[in-house]
């Protein structure tokens, strides 16, 4: 069968590793980052300038909190002059569900965060500073500390090693002696954590602890720039520029353990071009694509750290470079050989997908 010679994975083009913490690699890609267009919805930030809309949500202020537990982002909508309301939305597909309303309104959207390990949603009034729980199935919010950050918040993060909540006042409302603090949840006391030297309008923490910043050039809107502050010295470090006239409020990581692959293509006919999808994915990542004719194995690819699950497995062409939203597209031209059982994976640096099978028509 000349069309399933078993090949070697061919990673030499491989030129960059996740080792770094830091680095935001075009070749081993990096997390994706979502932030929001406060006028339309979800925006998908790049590590070069270029931004890629989601879908848009209406002329609403927002807050967002992705949830690595359930691999779900969490949206909260403020209609003018009505209530807060909670939504979810599915990384893989892309569908957006309403939850309910939060019975908070008035003092701003302010920020949302999700704990890395609990899964536990937790909402600060931009204004008022005010911390809730909010729960997941209702969108009721609850109050937990009254004024633990007296001066408002513009950003709620929890620490992925730490798990301790961080939080950035409200730049309206103080101007330019914003300070980054940390939230104690025995006492609801806030504790400084350092002067950042710059404004911040969002913020949120990498799965390597770096903390990353959003902040839009006035209040009244415009270029936004995503950048990394020492929590030490406040020092911030250019990432991005987004010179779009955008207004960027709030800011995570989509942080997943494996991608995710789908067939696309219905019915799998010979000779005939069929679609595979991977979601999840790291962004702006090389992104292969192998498959077997021998069924499921155990097979070691050093180059990317991985084992993939598939015995005698075959590069499908070139490597594909996955969009900012962590999504990617494979089209193959399936042989001509019905009855034929074929298994699929895809793999990027450190992790594989799920392996998928079908049968050629």
């Amino acid at each position: 069968m000349p069309y399933f010679q078993t090949l070697i994975l061919c990673l030499a083009t491989l030129c960059s590793s996740l080792a770094a913490a830091q680095s935001l690699s075009p070749q081993g890609g990096h997390e994706p980052i979502v932030s929001l267009h406060v006028n339309s919805g979800f925006a998908f930030l790049s590590s070069s300038g270029e931004i890629e809309l989601g879908p848009s949500l209406g002329n609403v202020r927002q807050a967002i909190a992705y949830d690595p537990t359930s691999e779900v982002l969490f949206v909260l909508a403020q209609p003018l002059f009505q209530p807060t309301y909670l939504y979810s939305f599915d990384i893989h597909t892309h569908e957006q569900t309403f939850i309910g309303s939060t019975g908070l309104s008035g003092g701003g959207v302010g920020s949302m965060a999700c704990h890395p390990v609990t899964g536990d949603l937790y909402y600060a009034a931009l204004n008022t500073g005010h911390l809730y729980k909010i729960n997941r199935q209702t969108g009721v919010a609850t109050l937990g500390f009254l004024n633990p950050t007296p001066q408002g918040t513009a950003g709620l993060a929890f620490h992925p090693h730490t798990h301790e909540l961080y939080v950035a006042e409200n730049r309206a409302t103080v101007g330019s002696n914003v300070h980054l603090m940390k939230i104690d949840f025995l006492t609801g006391a806030h504790i400084f954590v350092t002067t950042p030297d710059r404004q911040l309008n969002g913020i949120s923490f990498n799965s390597y602890g770096t903390l990353f910043c959003v902040d839009t050039q006035s209040v009244s809107g415009g270029p936004s720039d995503l950048f990394t502050l020492d929590l030490i010295t406040g020092t911030s470090s250019p990432v991005a520029n987004y010179s779009q006239s955008v207004s960027l409020q709030g800011l995570d990581f989509i942080r997943i353990e494996n991608l995710r692959l789908s067939l696309e293509t219905a019915t799998p006919v010979g000779g005939q071009p069929f679609q595979i999808a991977v979601t999840a994915s790291k962004a702006e990542a090389s992104t292969w694509l192998a498959w077997s004719l021998a069924g499921p194995g155990s097979t070691l690819v050093p180059e990317l750290g991985v084992t993939l699950g598939l015995a005698s497995p075959v590069q499908a062409g070139p490597p594909g470079i996955s969009r900012i939203d962590g999504r990617l597209s494979h089209t193959v031209t399936l042989p001509t050989l019905p009855g034929v059982q074929v298994w699929v994976q895809a793999a990027q640096l450190s992790q594989a997908s799920n392996v998928a099978t079908f049968t050629i028509q």
